[in-house]
């Protein structure tokens, strides 16, 4: 062989992965400029991030005269982690995020005065962030099984509609899946040479994934589980303890090391800057505060799910969640694909035949554990949280499509053309996705070009801080002064924002009334798509997320709609008169409330929802777990790890 044969697959990789890497970079930035900071996506960094900022170097400026540093994003995030929206889990369990957010705003600047271009210059960095898991996961995948699965694997992630969408999001989710990624590649690095500095830093790196997003409690709950049960029978099997207990204990440690740091930081920051700034509200955190009430990160974690496990009701559980998703968001092939790589990774596991290598079993209890044993356990269903197993579940297809190369090689091109025209035709089919994220932009716009400014209202659980030239109103009175003040008064309704954050309840029953009205309206002025307009954003709200939805509600409108105030009164006195309207209304409210939503510490209630029935998922639940520990027993056995 020549030199220049030796050379030239050599190159011939690279120009793949570059190839990769740019198609990863144009899905991700394709129209970025033009994606609206509205419709829910942007919530975190929308409505509290710019404010909090702003409170702290306010603070900051009146203590030294002088203009602040980066302390101020620190500041921010502590403020964030501990004072959310929601009072739940959700919101204040991702201080890192928080933190790079408000580091962002000192290194490039989010004072604009124009919102959408500071909220690019986020979508950018998140592009950024998706591109880079994508050169994550070819490294991952190609010390499982060599250079054609890390390219297969990478370039899967690159096209994915599922990975794209959350690299144009400014949400926690594709900086958790970078850390994620981080820290099994920290793994296989600890699996080579089992040193205790690596082993230390494959727990850190995993910690601060779950400090960055939410989305990655559970997959690192099921990567610890698995560690304590490699290490177990590790010192069981060979009779020799200190070693796999020390380095059970290292991990660990590692793994609390974020956690501990960052309680410890913000505990003197938050006592030391509370006063100057002025917010005498803000929680002092204790990292050792059972007494004094859950102030820390651990401690109100674990205190909300106290509060939600005492209220919680079984809700109707898809036992498919996870492959319905990948269906829905990536298609048939994408699908097969994922299922077949499962299918071979089981096979593979069993065999026994890779012994110095458990990243195969670690990414298929990682699969299994988030898109099997949550969902019967009924953790949760919402597509965010199941992000780790898709990505999972692509580096075992790039495993897959490596060995096709090795021992079929025809075969595998079949597969890896076909995966080209998907990856053609997913970019394609995310014209929906583009098209519905423009539309609160496209109402920004139309409203200025048609001079409705100041003069369109909107009921008041429509969440209209999206929009703050709209004029909430809460009972038909208040519309009725709006319509008179204001000259063609109109009123904006969505239903996209009302299933999105969780507003299709009412608590008065003129917020119901006025919803009932407007949507049966015929004279639109305008209309746009919303981004629950693309039908895999369904799994993303918190209807679906707690099973009470498992399509789209019959008289659900994803659509943006500006009508004529006078519309809205006429078709409400025509409900009026009918009989059967009137009827349904007086049930709907004299119903007891059948339903309660445990995530939410203000007992968030449907009072015109039907009762759902109880599922039996505890007992699937636990058979699910028990067969997936059963597994990785039996593979540990065959001494895979």
């Amino acid at each position: 062989m020549s030199e220049n044969d030796k050379i030239r697959p050599r190159k011939l990789k690279w120009i793949l992965l570059a190839a990769i890497i740019a198609t990863a970079i144009f899905f991700r930035v394709y129209d970025l400029d033009r994606f609206s900071q509205a419709g829910g996506d942007d919530v975190e960094f929308r409505y509290h991030l710019p404010s909090n900022v702003r409170i702290f170097r306010q603070g900051l400026e009146r203590l030294d005269a002088r203009a602040p540093g980066p302390q101020s994003a620190f500041l921010a995030a502590v403020y964030l982690s501990h004072w959310d929206v929601n009072r739940t889990v959700t919101s204040f369990a991702k201080p890192f995020f928080l933190l790079e957010l408000g580091l962002l705003d000192n290194i490039i600047g989010l004072s604009h005065p124009d919102p959408l271009i500071n909220v690019f210059r986020l979508h950018l960095w998140m592009a950024f962030l998706g591109a880079a898991t994508v050169v994550l996961v070819y490294l991952l995948a190609a010390r499982l099984g060599g250079e054609r699965a890390g390219l297969a694997a990478a370039f899967l992630v690159a096209v994915s509609p599922w990975a794209v969408r959350y690299s144009t999001w400014v949400l926690h989710v594709a900086g958790g899946g970078f850390w994620l990624v981080l820290a099994l590649l920290a793994a296989v690095a600890a699996d080579r040479k089992d040193r205790p500095l690596r082993v230390l830093l494959y727990g850190a790196i995993l910690g601060i994934a779950v400090y960055y997003s939410t989305s990655m409690i559970w997959p690192a709950f099921f990567l610890a589980i698995f560690e304590i049960l490699r290490r177990s029978y590790s010192a069981v099997a060979k009779r020799r303890p200190p070693r796999p207990a020390g380095r059970l204990v290292l991990f660990g440690a590692g793994l609390v090391l974020p956690l501990a740091l960052w309680e410890g930081i913000n505990a003197l920051a938050v006592d030391f800057f509370k006063n100057i700034v002025g917010l005498n509200n803000l929680p002092r955190p204790h990292l050792c505060g059972l007494a004094e009430g859950p102030h820390t990160f651990l401690l109100r974690l674990l205190q909300t799910f106290k509060d939600n496990a005492g209220r919680s009701v079984n809700l109707p559980l898809d036992r498919i969640y996870f492959f319905r998703h990948l269906k829905d968001s990536d298609g048939w092939l994408f699908l097969a694909l994922v299922s077949a790589a499962l299918v071979y990774a089981v096979y593979v596991a069993c065999r026994g035949d890779n012994p110095r290598r458990p990243t195969r079993l670690r990414l298929l209890f990682l699969f299994l554990g988030t898109a099997w044993i949550m969902n019967y356990s009924g953790g949760t269903q919402v597509a965010r949280h199941y992000y780790a197993a898709a990505l999972a579940g692509f580096v075992l297809a790039g495993d897959l499509v490596g060995k096709l190369f090795s021992y079929r090689p025809r075969f595998a091109a079949v597969i890896a053309g076909l995966v080209f025209l998907a990856g053609v035709w997913n970019f394609f089919r995310l014209e929906d996705y583009r098209r519905s994220r423009q539309g609160p932009a496209r109402l920004m716009e139309w409203e200025r070009q048609a001079s409705f400014i100041g003069r369109i209202a909107t009921p008041g659980m429509q969440t209209m801080d999206l929009w703050p030239t709209l004029t909430p109103v809460y009972t038909w009175e208040e519309l009725r002064r709006f319509a008179a003040a204001a000259p063609g008064a109109h009123v904006m309704y969505s239903d996209y924002i009302g299933i999105a954050h969780g507003a299709w309840f009412y608590h008065i029953p003129d917020q119901f009334e006025m919803a009932q009205a407007m949507r049966r309206c015929e004279e639109v002025v305008f209309a746009t798509d919303s981004y629950l307009s693309y039908d895999p954003m369904l799994y993303e709200n918190e209807f679906y997320y707690w099973g009470l939805f498992r399509s789209r509600p019959g008289d659900f409108d994803p659509r943006i709609r500006v009508v004529p105030a006078r519309e809205v009164f006429s078709v409400h006195r025509r409900l009026g008169r009918d009989e059967e309207y009137l009827d349904e209304l007086r049930r709907i409210f004299e119903r007891p409330p059948p339903v309660v939503i445990p995530a939410w510490r203000d007992m968030i209630t449907f009072p015109y929802m039907k009762p759902t029935p109880r599922p039996s998922f505890l007992v699937e639940g636990i058979l699910s777990a028990v067969a997936c520990l059963a597994f990785t027993l039996y593979c540990f056995k065959k001494r895979v790890c």
